[in-house]
């Protein structure tokens, strides 16, 4: 498959052709490697978008890469019953997928003592906790790593008071929050796997997002590891006993 400096070409090449911003162009690349077209990689996926927007990517990649590419762009027809059917298939296969999928997201601000007490609680159970730093990088950008690590079980989010904010007035006393990149995550997490999968360990005094009621929130305190253990044994995880 092509290389990383010829898909870096072909990335700079989209951002001209569409005139979008690097984030929606990510976006765009998401959807397609989604798709019904089968599974692809991410720069399969990239280079299918800049060949369906008419880019040449002959002046890019050799003639058997974009062999591949062009035969990405055939899509077979599906019947509405044979498709009823499929939907079926996938939905009872997310499910034991999930089953069996150990990977819990852990979205964490500064407090490192807390991230590294809720990994090795995960560890001790059977799971396999992702911490997006911890990843490498192999030149995505954040929100790129963010997307490709996001195929979690759950995600377990950490709130802790390392920012202080409020509103602009003169007089306003500032409550403790949580990092902006955590509550982008939380919100991120939720869409994609939904609320019931995202349990939020909380530590007493940080300020809660009113817009994101109906998130569990658990008191990080000497018993949220039981808290934690229930809510994860409720989403169908197999968990082993601890050790």
């Amino acid at each position: 498959m092509a290389n990383a400096q010829q898909i870096k070409n072909v990335r700079q090449k989209l951002i001209e052709t569409l005139g979008r911003h690097p984030s929606r162009l990510s976006q765009l690349v998401s959807e397609i490697k989604t798709s019904e077209r089968g599974p692809m990689t991410r720069e399969q996926a990239t280079l299918l978008l800049a060949h369906e927007r008419g880019i040449d990517l002959a002046k890019y990649i050799d003639s058997e890469d974009l062999a591949t590419i062009r035969s990405m762009t055939i899509r077979k027809s599906i019947e509405p019953a044979q498709k009823a059917k499929q939907v079926k298939a996938s939905t009872k296969s997310r499910k034991k997928a999930k089953k069996n999928n150990k990977k819990v997201f852990v979205v964490h601000g500064r407090k490192t003592s807390a991230k590294q007490k809720v990994a090795a609680y995960l560890k001790s159970v059977g799971l396999d906790p992702i911490i997006l730093h911890e990843q490498p990088n192999k030149g995505r950008t954040i929100i790129e790593k963010l997307e490709d690590c996001s195929d979690v079980a759950c995600a377990v989010v950490i709130l802790t008071p390392d920012d202080r904010g409020g509103i602009k007035r003169i007089g306003t006393e500032l409550q403790s929050r949580a990092r902006q990149n955590v509550i982008y995550e939380l919100g991120y997490f939720v869409g994609k796997l939904t609320r019931a999968c995202v349990p939020t360990l909380y530590v007493e005094g940080v300020e809660l997002p009113s817009d994101l009621d109906g998130v569990l929130y658990i008191p990080f305190d000497k018993e949220w590891q039981e808290s934690l253990h229930k809510e994860l044994m409720a989403m169908g995880l197999d968990l082993k006993k601890k050790t």
